[in-house]
């Protein structure tokens, strides 16, 4: 009798924490990210726009149309729909939270079921079927959905993040000194 109560009570503590964890991650910077990279973007969008234009300056006075049997229109916009493909990945990721909420009803609703029927369903001779158990995996479904995603989150995360373009460490620095002088002493 005690499992129901325990079982209600954790997925009560899910779905709080579904909602807490969903409304920490969804605030203003990470819609404010989504601009920057957008913006980012275009912005080396249009300076390699005008590399290539100072590039192909010759060619694109003889023939106007040799940019577009280059491609780099095509590519613009290529890169462009991966922008706001990743706008609506995470507008479509948004909803699909909620789901995590539907396991928790559904677990609830097999507690409550086996609340009534704490001996479970006799189905066979030699089985018995608990609600409770049914309740269980349900509740660790939609606990393994919220961890899938925060693994999508992440990923949503991760090409939101500029790449940066920064000069590799030079040989004769002092961090690269330091590295090569603890590389001396670990004993390999």
């Amino acid at each position: 009798m005690i499992e129901s109560y325990i079982l209600i009570l954790l997925t009560v503590i899910v779905s709080v924490s579904n909602f807490t964890l969903w409304w920490l991650l969804f605030d203003d910077e990470f819609t404010q990210r989504l601009e920057i990279y957008e913006e980012a973007f275009r912005e080396q969008m249009k300076r390699e726009n005008e590399e290539f234009v100072n590039r192909m300056k010759g060619i694109i006075e003889l023939d106007p149309e040799a940019v577009e049997v280059a491609g780099f229109g095509e590519r613009w916009r290529e890169k462009l729909d991966r922008v706001s493909k990743l706008r609506e990945e995470a507008q479509a990721m948004r909803k699909r939270t909620i789901w995590v909420y539907y396991f928790a009803l559904i677990s609830i609703l097999f507690t409550a079921i086996g609340t009534v029927l704490p001996d479970g369903v006799r189905l066979t001779g030699s089985f018995t079927l608990f609600m409770t158990a049914i309740s269980w995996w349900v509740l660790v479904s939609g606990v393994l959905m919220m961890v899938g995603l925060l693994v999508h989150y992440q990923l949503i995360e991760n090409k939101a993040t500029p790449r940066t373009e920064g000069e590799p460490i030079k040989d004769n620095s002092s961090v690269q000194s330091f590295l090569g002088g603890i590389r001396k002493r670990l004993p390999l």
